[in-house]
């Protein structure tokens, strides 16, 4: 956003985006009170998830790895199982981060592996192929589709976090202005889902759509 050209294609590319992508795009806002989703506390289900993973020869996490690592494969896996059918193809493409690097312990494929598993506990039905790749050393069309996820989780997660906060601006408003219109309007193909989980008052975990509409102009 804060590189000119960029900025100002990104009209362009928004459009583009509504116009021709056939598919949703969904994002998970899991609030930061929520220390894990695999148990009571991070205390209990961190050593848990070390010892499962490492048992179950997918590979050695740290917990707070793991954590994410967990999250994002029950999170693909699950609207996979909804949104495919038998024997189409699959790819899984995603950039370099802390949940698909190659270290000394573990690799990319530990984080395959894992996916797979997941996806076997909701997915009945087998695919022609399953493939996974991370983002290229030399950008492609390829990273441009990244760049979709990437701008709605940012600008949902400054959303979210003015409305919990109370806060009535946004920083950086005025540059975000246009992903935000972006997320509020209906396209002709994509669809735009946000899914929050929160905490709430009885300490129990809820989850909900949240719905963004623009706002009305005064006359």
């Amino acid at each position: 956003m804060k590189y000119g050209p960029r900025s100002r294609a990104l009209p362009d590319f928004l459009q583009t985006i509504d116009n021709f992508i056939h598919g949703s795009l969904i994002t998970i806002a899991i609030e930061r009170k929520i220390e894990t989703v695999f148990g009571p506390s991070k205390k209990v289900a961190h050593p848990f998830i070390e010892e499962q993973l490492s048992s179950l020869g997918l590979g050695t996490w740290k917990g707070e790895i793991g954590e994410k690592a967990l999250r994002v494969c029950h999170s693909i896996a699950i609207f996979t199982a909804l949104t495919t059918h038998e024997n189409q193809r699959l790819l899984w493409y995603c950039d370099n981060d802390s949940i698909n690097e190659d270290g000394q312990e573990r690799s990319f494929e530990d984080t395959q592996k894992l996916f797979s598993h997941a996806l076997s506990m909701y997915c009945k039905h087998k695919f022609d192929l399953i493939g996974f790749a991370k983002s290229f050393e030399r950008k492609s069309h390829l990273d441009d589709l990244l760049s979709v996820p990437d701008f709605a989780a940012g600008v949902i997660h400054d959303i979210l976090k003015s409305h919990h906060s109370g806060e009535s601006n946004i920083p950086g408003f005025p540059k975000k202005e246009i992903l935000i219109k972006w997320l509020a309007k209906k396209s002709k193909f994509l669809s735009k889902i946000t899914i929050q989980i929160s905490k709430l008052p009885n300490g129990d975990i809820g989850s909900g759509i949240v719905k963004f509409t623009p706002a009305k102009q005064n006359k």
